[in-house]
């Protein structure tokens, strides 16, 4: 049995797909409503893009995530539903999230997020960033406390790892 359709997750229709320089229109999927700044990061699900807001001027981050099966659909509007009432301090703030379909028909979802002002535990250990004990006391720390509020409202993040940890400036 399906869910219910999410009401926060809206239709986008696809048009032509860009591929130029930074600033660019994004895709639909991106409504008309976001200017591309940048990618992030990719990973197995999808890319994330810093975006600006046209209409505020604010940054988020959007996270294209492609589905390969209708199951992963489902799971993703569920999440998305769980994440719309999650408020914590470590985890950017759900903003919305929509479907549309991509360049080669397949459905995908824009996830749209706070954006985070820094780089990954993972960057900072690769140029070479030492932390003191303190800092990663405080890093573990609250690392926990964002999944144990998580966990609470039923989300399990299933790809903890240093990459997916944002230290914020």
């Amino acid at each position: 049995m399906g869910v219910e359709p999410n009401p926060l997750v809206k239709y986008a229709g696809l048009e032509d797909a860009l591929d130029s320089e930074t600033e660019q229109e994004l895709r639909p999927a991106f409504k008309d409503q976001y200017t591309r700044l940048g990618l992030i990061g990719s990973g197995g699900q999808g890319q994330v893009y810093k975006v600006r807001d046209k209409e505020t001027g604010k940054i988020f981050a959007a996270k294209r995530i492609s589905l390969n099966h209708w199951h992963e659909a489902d799971a993703l509007q569920n999440e998305s539903r769980a994440l719309q009432n999650l408020d914590h301090p470590g985890i950017p703030k759900y903003r919305e999230c929509y479907v549309h379909n991509s360049e080669w028909g397949t459905p995908e979802y824009v996830l749209v997020t706070d954006y985070v002002e820094g780089g990954s535990l993972s960057e900072k250990l690769s140029s070479g960033k030492r932390f003191d004990e303190e800092e990663l006391r405080d890093i573990k720390a609250q690392v926990l406390d964002a999944l144990s509020a998580a966990h609470k409202k039923g989300i399990v993040h299933r790809d903890i790892k240093p990459a997916n940890i944002i230290i914020d400036n």
